[in-house]
């Protein structure tokens, strides 16, 4: 992972979880994250989940974290660590899915509006993070808010009971 203080590459995926990882560092109030499944980001390792966690804690904002997905079926039978966290702090983490209809084939991740976590292609580790706040990732914040607002709730962690 060539780095440098404000933006670096990747192109495996132990850098891009790497990147993850510090980009989370980073967050100060809210992150959205567009993937297709969360099952390449890492989140549910427990160093990602208690990134999350700290995030949900310390942010006053009632959406701190914006999850919008593609496919949640991974996130339901493959992540029970990220599954009880959206359960624990549904007032804090969000998730959507995204409807369906021709969607950005890239995967990102915005901290607070101004640093951007890119995947080039969402089926592979070749990407960039620029965490320089002069640099704000204004189209993918565009793209992230056009989708949100036409997405159905996802996941919530809690079962339905009748």
């Amino acid at each position: 992972m060539a780095t440098t203080d404000e933006a670096f590459s990747f192109d495996n995926w132990a850098d891009y979880r790497a990147a993850v990882l510090q980009l989370l560092a980073s967050v100060e109030s809210s992150l959205c994250i567009y993937d297709p499944d969360l099952s390449a980001t890492g989140l549910s390792s427990l160093a990602g989940v208690r990134a999350l966690q700290d995030l949900a804690l310390r942010s006053s904002r009632h959406d701190a974290v914006r999850i919008l997905l593609k496919d949640a079926g991974p996130l339901e039978r493959e992540q029970p660590r990220l599954v009880n966290l959206v359960a624990t702090y549904g007032h804090r983490i969000l998730v959507k899915l995204a409807p369906a209809e021709p969607l950005p084939e890239q995967a990102f991740m915005i901290a607070d509006g101004k640093r951007l976590l890119l995947r080039f292609q969402e089926d592979m580790a070749r990407g960039r993070c620029e965490l320089d706040a002069r640099n704000a990732p204004a189209r993918h914040i565009a793209q992230f808010e056009t989708i949100w607002m036409r997405s159905q709730p996802g996941p919530t962690g809690t079962p339905l009971g009748l």
